[in-house]
């Protein structure tokens, strides 16, 4: 996708990772996440409380 801002997945040949969107002192930025339980944990989390 050409925003990355829009992509929760990132797929090479092999794995696949989520991607956790954080804030830290006003600055966004992106951190892949290896296990796809706790990713899929944290959006229900976010979409329940946030």
């Amino acid at each position: 996708m050409e925003d990355d801002e829009m992509q929760f997945m990132f797929m090479d040949d092999e794995r696949i990772f989520g991607i956790n969107k954080l804030k830290f002192d006003s600055k966004n930025f992106l951190l892949l996440e290896p296990n796809p339980v706790t990713f899929y944990f944290a959006l229900a989390h976010d979409s329940l409380y946030l």
